[in-house]
This record gives C-alpha cells, sequence and structure tokens, in this order.
C-alpha cells in the first residue's frame, strides 16, 4: 500500500511522474498534497487504516492521555516529499495543531540518506523502514530530519478525538490568544496566555516566548526580555528565542 499512495500523487496530482510534481510548501522546505485530494488513498486510510492507528495510539498513550481509541478522528492527512536534488530536505522544529501526531514512512530507506522524524527531547531522529510508523504526542517539538541524498516519502496523520482531552485545553488557548491578538485584544491575548502557561505549570515555553514577543511588539522591553530569559531557561535549543532575546538586550542597550 505504501507503494500506492506514492504512484496515487503521481496520477492524481500531476499526470506526470511522481518525482517533483508536487507543490512545494510555503517554507520551500517539502512538498505535501492533502489525502483529501486522492480519492483511492482517502479510501483506503477511513476503512481500513484508522482502526489500526486508533489501537495503536491507544496502547501506546492509554485512555488517560487520549480517551477512548474509537473517537479518534484524522482531521487531516499529508503525503509529504522529501527531496535531495531540489532542495527540499526538510521541515523546521515545530508543534501540530492536534492530538496524536502519525508519521508512516512509504518509501526504502536505500533511497534516500538521513531523514526521520526528530524528536528535540530525545535529540535524535527516528527513521523506521517502509510501512512503519512513529506516533507521537503531538504537543512534543519536532522537525522533519534533513536528507542528505535521494527522496524520502512520508504519510503525516494528523488525529484528534470526539472528546477534547485535558491536556489539549492549552493548545486551545494559544488559539484563542493568537485570534486575540489579531483582533487587538491585548487583554484577552494576555490571559489566555496566563491560562495556558497554568495549565501546564509554566513548562512550556513557547507559551512564555509568545507573551514575551507580544509586551516585545508593544514597546515593554524589560518585561519582555524577563520572559525571554525564563523562556531560555525552559528550552535553550530555539533559535528564535535567542535571536528575540538578543533584540531586547540591544534595545536595551546591554549588548
Amino acid at each position: 500500500m505504501c507503494v500506492c499512495v506514492v504512484c496515487s500523487v503521481g496520477k492524481q496530482a500531476c499526470l506526470q511522474p511522481v518525482r517533483g510534481c508536487l507543490p512545494s510548501s510555503a517554507a520551500d522546505t517539502n512538498r505535501n498534497l492533502a489525502v483529501a485530494d486522492l480519492p483511492n488513498t482517502l479510501r483506503w486510510l477511513n476503512d481500513f487504516a484508522l482502526p489500526r492507528v486508533a489501537a495503536l495510539a491507544g496502547e501506546c498513550f492509554g485512555a488517560a492521555a487520549i480517551g477512548a481509541p474509537e473517537q479518534l478522528l484524522i482531521y487531516r492527512a499529508l503525503v509529504v516529499q522529501y527531496e535531495f536534488a531540489a532542495g527540499l530536505t526538510h521541515q523546521e522544529v515545530h508543534r501540530d495543531g492536534s492530538l496524536v501526531t502519525c508519521v508512516v514512512t512509504l518509501n526504502s530507506q536505500n533511497e534516500y540518506a538521513g531523514g526521520g522524524t526528530y524528536m528535540e527531547p530525545l535529540d535524535c531522529a527516528l527513521a523506521p523502514p517502509r510501512g512503519h510508523a512513529v506516533l507521537q504526542a503531538s504537543a512534543i517539538r519536532h522537525a522533519g530530519h534533513a536528507i542528505s541524498a535521494g527522496e524520502r516519502w512520508v504519510l503525516v496523520l494528523f488525529l484528534i478525538s470526539e472528546t477534547m482531552q485535558y491536556g489539549e485545553h492549552v493548545r486551545h488557548f494559544k488559539a484563542r490568544a493568537q485570534r486575540a491578538a489579531e483582533e487587538g485584544d491585548v487583554v484577552a491575548e494576555r490571559r489566555y496566555l496566563e491560562l495556558a502557561r497554568a495549565l501546564c505549570d509554566d513548562s512550556d515555553h513557547e507559551l512564555v516566548y509568545d507573551q514575551a514577543v507580544a509586551l516585545h511588539d508593544r514597546g515593554e522591553v524589560r518585561e519582555a526580555l524577563a520572559l525571554y530569559e525564563h523562556a531560555a531557561s525552559l528550552n535553550g535549543r530555539d533559535v528564535r528565542l535567542w535571536r528575540n532575546l538578543e533584540a531586547a538586550r540591544r534595545d536595551l542597550g546591554l549588548s
């Protein structure tokens, strides 16, 4: 089935050979195509793959973390291509807006070098053989580890539950904070970020970073610097964080 998924992309997306036919992502680090645009793959995913992935997620994480496995839904699915020759080699560190993320390897490991799903807490990349999958909590910071030759194809599934789980409230508060910021509601933005920070015992450096950026943008640089430094103490690997921290220090004449 892995080969069929890759072939379906070539037939459905551009009526050309698979190589180089998918649209590049906005960041131009990979190509991807929604499974919703691949009818045969979508049918296989709903009828066969989802029950197996849901059951596996239940075994890996347990009901306390993800709820009842039969309530898991795939709200988005992508076929992703990395191609070294085109300079499309990786994906930056990020979090997904779902409960569980499943990455299925679609092609043989002898077709590329490097690659895998990089897990920031582990500081390593997991690259299983074709037909195998990596399941993770979507909130864990991860990346598409760079390939150094060939092409790598993966199927990425984003799963949510019909019933919102406790840990998802943090993500929803963060989303509300972003909407409030777009609407210019500074009070609401701050309140939502503080609620999100409280729910995770202030252990999420991205929430602290977001609040620091909001303060920095409003000219409250000293307060922003304190939050940048706090975020750095939680996670010192985030490059964006260090760039903004140094900018705040310059704004205050400290460097």
